[in-house]
């Protein structure tokens, strides 16, 4: 008889769980560099294949070929933490509260040499957590895959894979690599997966966002006082943060495996505004409600240092990713925020993100294919050094240094 499925499926791409970015490199520079010549995106695949495999799977002669893996060493990717915790919660329950699936989309032999990879880093309540396996010979993730699998929350670093999930209504995020490098390891046992999340765009929809962008801050915070308790739609992980809240509410209050804090930029009555929505959504905050009005994100993910955090714009990303795992939460077309970015022509976060971490940009999915293959050779030498805090904190108390309001 099949074994129930947890209650939470969290699909994670393998590109999260290690350090494949040198792979992915790789594979796209050779793409971009035939397909520059030929325009023949098939021939040009094919030839990004054969080098990204040469890579992962080096001949035995070659000094970085493992046996015990029959192919090269990875190191572990900014989510393989998250994962060690996510299975030593159905450890600790006894209950099957989270279906692991891991994706990618490598071909069987590449795919082999990864998951050995993943087998020999992992823990062994991770080894023997039955996490499901899915390669899929280059293509993206489906909408039929999804429902095999019944994705509540998926982690990539495939920015298509991801659009596609949040379209599909399923809470998806690109996980951030911050050139710098990070180590999210903490001390200790984990009885709780700490998970922190931003309000406008994330939580909850993003409509009172645009009017901020739209109007002005004095608009927006007038608008939220009034209409306090006014209906907002939806956002891309409003549904996922309420299942969470019902699997916590089954244990008692300190022994809830899940601790949900919410960071916003929200401040005095948006802040309680965002916390009088997130109760008509179910959603229970268990942990840390922080209205920053403003101020800097990242020493907030400096100090804590959450298992994760996610939002929707770069800006309050890229320092807090050398202390935690964050995920850049996208837009889903039909979002109000799309559809403001779309009229004014707005910058496009996923791109931004992209130039934050010097990754080369793919032309297999640019329909006009103008644009030159990036040259970069590696991430450290496309990026310069950050300076210490991108995100100056504002001085006092003054408003006016706020600039996004989620």
């Amino acid at each position: 008889m099949p074994r129930p499925l947890g209650t939470l499926r969290v699909m994670l791409s393998t590109r999260v769980l290690l350090d494949l970015e040198e792979a992915d490199r790789i594979f796209t520079l050779s793409y971009n560099k035939h397909f520059t010549k030929t325009r023949d995106k098939e021939a040009a695949r094919e030839k990004a294949v054969e080098a990204y495999t040469a890579y992962v799977c080096p001949d035995e002669k070659d000094p970085a070929y493992d046996p015990q893996l029959c192919g090269r060493r990875f190191r572990k990717g900014p989510m393989f933490r998250f994962a060690e915790a996510l299975a030593r919660l159905n450890e600790a329950t006894g209950k099957p509260l989270v279906e692991i699936i891991i994706s990618a989309k490598d071909e069987a032999d590449s795919g082999g040499v990864i998951f050995r990879n993943i087998d020999l880093l992992a823990s062994d309540t991770l080894r023997k957590a039955g996490a499901q396996r899915l390669t899929t010979s280059g293509e993206d993730l489906s909408e039929e895959l999804h429902k095999v699998y019944k994705t509540d929350l998926l982690f990539s670093r495939n920015d298509r894979d991801v659009q596609t999930a949040t379209d599909l209504g399923i809470a998806a995020s690109t996980i951030h690599f911050s050139p710098d490098g990070f180590k999210y390891d903490k001390p200790g046992e984990v009885s709780q997966v700490d998970i922190c999340f931003d309000g406008d765009a994330v939580a909850f929809g993003s409509s009172s966002e645009v009017r901020y962008r739209t109007d002005g801050l004095e608009a927006y915070e007038d608008h939220e006082f009034n209409d306090f308790l006014e209906d907002i739609e939806s956002g891309p992980f409003t549904d996922v943060l309420a299942k969470i809240s019902q699997i916590n509410a089954e244990f008692p209050r300190k022994k809830a495996p899940f601790r949900l804090s919410l960071l916003t930029a929200r401040g005095g009555s948006a802040h309680s505004r965002a916390l009088a929505i997130m109760k008509q959504f179910g959603i229970v905050i268990n942990g840390n409600t922080m209205g920053r009005a403003g101020a800097d994100k990242g020493e907030v993910l400096e100090q804590l240092k959450p298992d994760l955090y996610i939002d929707d714009q770069v800006g309050h990303l890229t320092y807090g990713a050398r202390f935690c795992p964050v995920g850049l939460v996208h837009y889903p077309t039909s979002s109000p925020m799309k559809a403001y970015l779309d009229k004014t022509n707005g910058p496009d976060e996923i791109r931004k993100l992209r130039e934050a971490e010097g990754t080369p940009v793919s032309l297999a999915f640019d329909d006009a294919a103008d644009q030159q293959p990036e040259t970069i050779k590696s991430r450290s030498e496309a990026v310069p050094k950050p300076k210490k805090k991108p995100n100056p904190k504002p001085k006092g108390k003054t408003r006016t240094a706020r600039k996004e309001p989620a």
